[in-house]
C-alpha cells in the first residue's frame, strides 16, 4: 500500500459503526476481559476514533483488542487508547494501531478507501 494512502479516514458521519472491545494484555499480563459496546465515528488504517460510556485510560499500557464489521468484513484489531475527551455521556476515544499487533492493517486500509469512493459516489 502506498503510504499517502495509509492513513486515509473515513467518517462515520451520520451513521457510527457499531463494535466491541475489551481488555487484551495489561502490561504483560493478557486478562481477557468482558466486551464492552462501542460506536466507531472515523476509521483509518492506523486508528480510529469511538464512544464508549465506560471511563478508559489513555496509557500504553493496557492494549484493548476492537471488534467490528464494515463491508461484509469482520475486524479484529489491538489499540491503544492516545487521547480521551470527555462528554455528557460517556468518552470520546482515539486509538492508535501499532503495525507489529496487527496484521489486518492492509486490509483495513483497502476497506476505509472503498468507504470514501462509496461515499463519493453517493454524494455524486
Amino acid at each position: 500500500m502506498p503510504d499517502s494512502r495509509k492513513n486515509l479516514r473515513y467518517y462515520f458521519e451520520d451513521r457510527p459503526l457499531h463494535g466491541t472491545f475489551f481488555i487484551y494484555r495489561m502490561d504483560n499480563t493478557i486478562v481477557n476481559s468482558a466486551a464492552g459496546d462501542i460506536t466507531i465515528h472515523d476509521l483509518s488504517g492506523g486508528g480510529m476514533r469511538f464512544f464508549s460510556r465506560l471511563n478508559l485510560p489513555v496509557t500504553d499500557r493496557v492494549l484493548l483488542t476492537f471488534s467490528f464489521r464494515s463491508l461484509h468484513k469482520n475486524f479484529t484489531l489491538h489499540g491503544y487508547i492516545k487521547r480521551k475527551e470527555k462528554q455528557v455521556d460517556g468518552c470520546m476515544y482515539g486509538v492508535f494501531f501499532p503495525d507489529e499487533v496487527n496484521d489486518q492493517k492492509n486490509d483495513l486500509v483497502r476497506t476505509v478507501h472503498q468507504l470514501n469512493i462509496e461515499h463519493k459516489e453517493r454524494q455524486s
